[in-house]
């Protein structure tokens, strides 16, 4: 699932509320069954970077014109998170027993 675009009021930068929105759209993608969100930002925008990367989303090195400005654009990646019997699986931790997952 690919995040097109996050904009927030410059008035409330810092409250939090671009980090609201992407754990939100991590929460949809989880329950429509979706295993990686992405997204491209312009990568001289280090605010946007900065607040994806706090979020978890790793840089993937890929980079790419954006077609209306010509700019670079970065991808970003994100995994998300299975459900473990009806509740959110801390992807740090093998199913909470304190183990790290390794990647698959």
């Amino acid at each position: 699932m690919e995040i097109f675009y996050v904009a927030v009021d410059p008035d409330v930068w810092g409250d939090g509320v671009a980090g609201l929105l992407l754990q939100d759209a991590r929460s949809r993608a989880r329950v429509a069954g979706c295993r990686t969100l992405e997204l491209w930002v312009i990568d001289d925008n280090h605010r946007a970077k900065a607040v994806y990367e706090r979020a978890g989303w790793l840089s993937t090195g890929e980079t790419q014109p954006d077609a209306a400005s010509g700019r670079a654009e970065r991808r970003f990646i994100r995994h998300v998170d299975a459900l473990a019997h009806g509740r959110h699986r801390d992807s740090s931790t093998n199913a909470g027993a304190g183990r790290p997952v390794a990647d698959a």
